[in-house]
């Protein structure tokens, strides 16, 4: 019996994914109560939606004029989880293409 190890890589990029939902949240909600009128300015100048605008906000260091320690706090823990999420997907393309597996248990001589 094998163990496809692509799993590994699939459940931690899944991880990464579904957390970054409610890290953005945080973010989201600390950024309206803290800073209203920051978040009023971004959602003006929004071409397509406020949520990419919010995004873009994030990945361009916005944040940092703030001064606000517990935004960047948060922000860092957006950045590092989409670190993560990257090397997990580069890891589980790379163990799909190779075929990778773990033997698992112990097998029986042929005989």
């Amino acid at each position: 019996m094998t163990f496809p190890i692509f799993l590994i890589p699939l459940a931690v990029f899944l991880a990464c994914i579904l957390s970054q939902f409610w890290l953005y949240a945080r973010v989201r909600r600390a950024l309206i109560d803290r800073h209203p009128e920051t978040f009023l300015a971004m959602a003006r100048r929004a071409w397509l939606s406020v949520d990419n605008a919010f995004y873009w906000w994030i990945f361009r260091g916005g944040h940092k004029p703030l001064g606000d320690a517990d935004l960047d706090a948060k922000v860092s823990q957006i950045h590092i989880m989409v670190v993560v999420a990257i090397l997990a997907w580069l890891g589980l393309v790379v163990t799909v293409m190779t075929g990778v597996v773990i033997p698992v248990g112990t097998a029986a001589p042929p005989t």
